[in-house]
């Protein structure tokens, strides 16, 4: 994975794709991250703090030889630009989480029809999902101790 980091000096205005949908502040950076081979490069807007947490988690794990975990803060990154990840410390094979964009798919239950018509389309916000051990895909939410883990890995 190549990582640029772009910023601007302070009062100019950088050209950036700002994922946030909010304005700018002096000193923020925006981070593509480009896989491998990928055609297409992701970008994020970074406050100057989220920048700093990012690069130590970078240096530390490119440091260790890839062997050193990413903070939540560095997963969540990579959740945004389309990334897997998974935690060093989950004990089932082939666990990951993933983020599902926001979208919407057709009524299939008597409750949806009911309110959004028959044939209609329910709208679902964007979710992380897990694929856990049983090859089977649920709605996740990160516990206390999964926000503040240091052993998250992305999985290629």
């Amino acid at each position: 994975m190549t990582i640029h980091a772009y910023t601007e000096p302070t009062g100019s205005s950088p050209a950036y794709i700002n994922l946030s949908g909010h304005p700018s502040q002096p000193g923020d950076a925006v981070v593509t991250v480009r896989s491998a081979g990928a055609a297409v490069a992701s970008s994020i807007l970074l406050h100057p703090e989220q920048l700093r947490a990012l690069a130590n988690d970078i240096s530390k794990h490119l440091d260790a030889g890839d062997r050193a975990g990413l903070s939540f803060g560095a997963a969540l990154t990579a959740l945004k630009t389309g990334q897997r990840v998974a935690r060093a410390g989950w004990n089932g094979k082939g666990m990951f989480a993933y983020l599902v964009p926001a979208n919407s798919y057709p009524a299939q239950t008597g409750a949806a029809k009911a309110f959004f018509g028959d044939g209609g389309m329910v709208p679902y916000n964007a979710y992380l999902a897990l694929k856990g051990a049983d090859d089977t895909v649920s709605t996740w939410a990160p516990s206390g101790s999964d926000a503040l883990a240091e052993d998250w890995l992305i999985v290629e």
